[in-house]
């Protein structure tokens, strides 16, 4: 009965198997034709997608160019006869502002040949040319007169945010085509001032070569050929060169030569493709072919370009028919396997299976509370099915009980950046180290070291940090020794892990204090020699021996030289899952049988190889880390092991002693913080985004405020002037008094904005660093304020030679502020002195300013490097109260500090530091502001 019923299993499936064959094989000429028809309709969309974005990103460029302050300012310049009154820029230095910006445009654009303005006249103001990588500003006698072109008239037709496409053409200068030949594509949008006046239009030359490469390149690699014509049929791009713009050069290649039906479908289809069994025209052969039009003309949808291809059938069907081939082999083997293996194991295995299948899904779905229903007699798939509950359980209980791991570790996580400044400090750090987070975030590792291992660190760190592992396990590395806030050492064990970010790489420690350890690690080996006498004099200290044996926290088990376990504590029992000692009093090949030992890595550790068997050969062996696995009941931990043979008196080995501890939950805590460390990762990007963009918001408000602000400033201070000079004689003395007060506030408003301006610009602008000669800018800044007022006599000091490694611009803006205060506040001192040097301060060089003067009160010397505070008065000494903000940010973005002493009457002297680039960066300070 067995052999019927597997011979009519057999039969059924083979004949059902065929059957399919069959009518996959009749069914797929259709189906394997509309699959390579939807291949290429999706390639040559990729095609037009890529040429439309290329495009977009042209017309982005050039809008991009109207709104700019260059082109703003250019307007009002135009407005005003070429001076704006606004910036005091004349139009020419706006279109010197404007060319730089296009300069770099060009640069990063390299297919961009030209870009220019063009008045409302037609007349060039102004041109960028990329001639072959290099990049000039056009010299006004090579600019020429475009109002004849078409493209300038098409654009000036366009209202605000409108952009011109021109015909993809061969460029022209002066009515000749230009050699070699330049396929150009102009786009070009008009210009309007906020009265809704054009001025003028910005346009962009594209030279399309690259755009060609692109086109023809996806069919090229699949054995076809890819065209790209214009509405009548005529190349814009042909592999052959000599058709590419032939209707230009007077030739007539066209399409309809080649593919008359597609010319047809042009008129008044989108999208075609279709595969010709037959050749079109006389000796074609079959071949797939297509088109899809690109609208490029936003203003005039009958300007299209087609990118056009074919492939012969033989090339773009082969891979299908192979494939199909392969399917009805592979029908048949199916079917014979299919056959063979049906009666023995579709009906034992499928249902099981089945279950387990849908149960997975639950799981994956988020159904943690879904279990495989146990059923059927006892075999692999039910034991299958037991484990797979048994994990899923482990997995939830490990989910829910690592959510508060991170606070609960007991280890020190310290977290440092690729400069090695403290980043993250953790609970479990502070009560090891001593310190509180606030006290070391930000200050170097070497705070925690030993000052005789700082060096040894450092090179350590280097080596690890050019190393191509992401982690260094704990117990893997040397040993390294930490230093408490008291100044006292410890021993520690430390395990590393590194991320790398845009900044540069981060690196995360989990340090455990090992100081009990090793001390534990010292009595386990006195403990060992301990045992050696003991097990020699056993009838005497038997007792002693069995309390000390028992009190260990670690597990200690003894072999005998045939691997039968003759000793072990209860620890031992305890950590390997057996409740009575006795019961694990075992030969080594027994256990081999119930547990699995492996390397951290996986890697199979065989019985010969294990830490009993090793010391049983003679091997010492400590702190070895390995992953455990119970083969019946799947439990699992990571166990450190250390052994050692025990030898009698004559010197021969007798017994091995193994010492285990069981480190499974340091493990696992080990795996969620370098999780939890990866998250912190991301967050950190995350803010660095939201702090671009507020600076970006910042930016554009410090902008309103220079350019909205001080037309009503002028307004007032114009119309204040206007009644003194038109009505002073029908205002009494009091009212020509309050309107001058009214312009002299309106002049202190200017000077505040100038001022806040200032303070906000130093404090984004890009540090250039270079070696400044600080005493030869002081002497220009003093000559220029005894030239403003010279009448007045002070006596100068300036110590010759000092120099300091910064941005030369915004350290003159620092000294300006500083020796600017210092001439202010000695005009009423009878004998003023001013002073510039350098002293030695805590180490290193500290510049000073020094004068004379009134001084100040060092009660309240934390309010004198704010904004707009002012320790006089606006009548005894004028001033806006923000001169000595804008040193203090300038200092700060070099990394240095700045400070001042000074006493009522006595002077006043002001001290900064500008440390070298090579002992700090401009982005640590970055934040202070």
């Amino acid at each position: 009965m067995r052999r019927e019923i597997a011979l009519a299993c057999a039969l059924v499936i083979a004949g059902s198997v065929a059957l399919l064959t069959v009518l996959v094989y009749f069914h797929s000429r259709e189906m394997l034709g509309a699959a390579v028809l939807r291949e290429f309709r999706a390639a040559v969309a990729a095609t037009a997608v890529l040429t439309e974005q290329s495009l977009d990103d042209v017309k982005k460029d050039v809008l991009t160019f109207t709104g700019m302050p260059p082109v703003r300012g250019l307007l009002r310049a135009l407005r005003s006869g070429g001076y704006d009154a606004e910036t005091q820029f004349t139009s020419e230095m706006w279109l010197e502002h404007l060319a730089q910006i296009m300069i770099s445009l060009l640069r990063n654009n390299p297919d961009y040949w030209q870009a220019g303005f063009i008045d409302v006249t037609g007349r060039e103001l102004m041109r960028v040319d990329n001639l072959d990588g290099t990049l000039t500003i056009a010299p006004s006698n090579v600019l020429q007169k475009r109002a004849d072109s078409a493209d300038f008239s098409e654009t000036m037709k366009l209202p605000p945010g409108g952009v011109h496409v021109s015909r993809l053409s061969l460029n022209r200068e002066d009515g000749r085509i230009e050699l070699p030949y330049r396929p150009t594509l102009r786009i070009a949008t008009p210009v309007y001032d906020w009265a809704n006046q054009i001025h003028g239009i910005i346009f962009i030359n594209l030279q399309t070569a690259g755009l060609a490469k692109k086109i023809l390149a996806r069919f090229q690699s699949r054995g076809g050929q890819s065209y790209l014509v214009n509405p009548d049929g005529s190349f814009l791009v042909h592999p052959d060169t000599a058709r590419t713009f032939g209707f230009e050069l007077d030739h007539d290649y066209r399409l309809q030569q080649i593919h008359p039906r597609l010319v047809e479908k042009l008129r008044d289809t989108e999208v075609f493709i279709e595969i010709v069994d037959s050749g079109e025209l006389k000796d074609a052969k079959a071949h797939i072919h297509g088109f899809q039009k690109i609208q490029y003309d936003p203003n005039e949808s009958r300007n299209y370009w087609a990118i056009v291809y074919e492939v012969p059938s033989s090339i773009a069907l082969e891979p299908i028919f192979v494939q199909r081939n392969w399917q009805l082999c592979l029908g048949i083997a199916i079917a014979l396997l299919g056959a063979i293996a049906a009666f023995f194991w579709s009906a034992r295995m499928t249902r099981p299976l089945k279950e387990l299948t849908i149960t997975a899904n639950h799981i994956a779905s988020g159904n943690y509370d879904r279990r495989v229903e146990l059923s059927g007699k006892r075999n692999e798939v039910r034991e299958l099915s037991a484990a797979f509950n048994q994990m899923v359980e482990a997995l939830v209980t490990a989910e829910r009980r690592l959510a508060n791991i991170f606070d609960a570790a007991g280890d020190a996580i310290i977290s440092v950046d690729q400069n090695q400044k403290i980043i993250a400090f953790n609970n479990a750090a502070s009560q090891i180290f001593g310190y509180r987070p606030f006290e070391v975030l930000g200050r170097p590792l070497e705070l925690l070291l030993p000052e005789d291992a700082a060096a040894v660190h450092q090179r350590h760190f280097r080596a690890y940090g050019q190393e191509d592992g992401s982690t260094r396990k704990m117990g893997s590395g040397r040993e390294v020794s930490g230093r408490r806030s008291d100044g006292s050492t410890f021993p520690a064990e430390v395990s590393i892990s590194k991320t790398f970010e845009r900044i540069g790489a981060t690196f995360t420690a989990i340090l455990r204090d090992v100081t009990e350890r090793k001390r534990a690690e010292t009595d386990r080996a006195q403990f060992v020699i301990n045992l050696k006498n003991a097990v020699a004099e056993a009838n005497r200290n038997q007792a002693q021996l069995k309390a000390v044996f028992h009190a260990m926290e670690d597990g200690i088990a003894v072999l005998d030289m045939q691997g039968n376990v003759v000793l072990l504590n209860e620890a031992q029992a305890r950590i390997c899952g057996y409740p009575d000692p006795e019961e694990m009093k075992r030969n080594l090949t027994y256990f081999a049988g119930i547990y699995e030992l492996t390397e951290p890595d996986g890697t199979r550790v065989p019985v010969a190889g294990w830490p009993a068997s090793r010391c049983l050969n003679g091997e010492t062996m400590s702190n070895w880390v390995l992953h455990a696995r119970r083969l019946d009941s799947g439990q699992e931990w990571y166990f450190r092991f250390s052994g050692a043979p025990i030898h009698d008196q004559e010197g021969e080995q007798i017994l091995a002693a193994i010492v285990t501890r069981d480190i499974t939950e340091f493990k696992k805590v080990e795996s969620e913080i370098l999780r939890l460390n990866a998250h912190l990762e991301k967050r950190v990007k995350e803010r660095t985004a939201e702090l671009e963009a507020a600076n970006q918001e910042l930016e554009a408000f410090s902008y309103s405020v220079s350019h909205d602000l001080r037309a009503p400033l002028r307004a007032i201070d114009g119309f204040s002037q206007a009644v003194l000079e038109d009505y002073a004689v029908q205002l009494d003395e009091t009212g020509r008094q309050y309107l001058n007060r009214v312009r002299a506030g309106s002049v202190r408003m200017a000077n505040l904005i100038d001022d806040m301006l200032q303070l906000s610009r130093v404090g984004r602008a890009q540090i250039e660093r270079q070696i400044v000669d600080l005493s030869s800018q002081a002497d220009s800044v003093l000559t220029e304020l005894q030239s403003a007022e010279p009448d007045r006599y002070v006596e100068i000091t300036i110590e010759s030679g000092l120099e300091a490694e910064g941005d030369p611009k915004l350290l003159r803006i620092a000294l300006v502020n500083l020796i600017s205060n210092a001439w202010k506040f000695t005009g009423l001192k009878p004998g003023p002195r001013i002073g510039f040097g350098a002293v030695d301060h805590a180490g290193e060089r500290a510049y000073y300013v020094r004068d004379n003067g009134v001084g100040f009160d060092m009660a309240y010397v934390d309010k004198l490097f704010g904004a707009f505070q002012r320790l006089h008065t606006e009548n005894e000494f004028p001033g806006t109260g923000i001169g000595l903000a804008i040193a203090q940010r300038i200092i700060h973005r070099h990394g240095g500090r700045i400070w001042a002493e000074s006493a009522v009457n006595q002077g006043a002297t002001i001290y900064f530091t500008i440390p070298s680039n090579d002992s700090t960066t401009v982005d640590e300070y970055a934040g202070d502001e």
